[in-house]
Parts: C-alpha cells; structure tokens; sequence
C-alpha cells in the first residue's frame, strides 16, 4: 500500500522548501513527510508537536 502523497500530490522542491521552512526543525519535517507520504489522518498530523 501507498499513501496519497505517492499517488496524488506531486511532490516538488517547492513543497519540500515550504515544509521544511515551517517547521519547527528537521525532524519534524521529515515526520512530516513521512505522515504524508503513507496517508496519515488528521489526527496523527495534528499530535505533530508545534513550535508556537
């Protein structure tokens, strides 16, 4: 199984550039991707820790 992101969004250097610019450290953008990536739900996004 893939998740939405392997099927549907284009992943570019845009979308790379614009995650990794907010968040809070690179490791939180990876968990990002990753979450994306495999087709998390909301919720799992949402218990990614925030930088505010």
């Amino acid at each position: 199984m893939v998740g939405p992101g392997l099927t549907t969004i284009e992943i570019t250097d845009r979308v790379v550039t614009r995650t990794r610019a907010h968040a809070a450290n690179p490791a939180y953008a990876a968990a990002l991707a990753t979450l994306l990536l495999t087709g998390a739900t909301f919720d799992e996004l949402r218990s990614l820790p925030s930088s505010h």
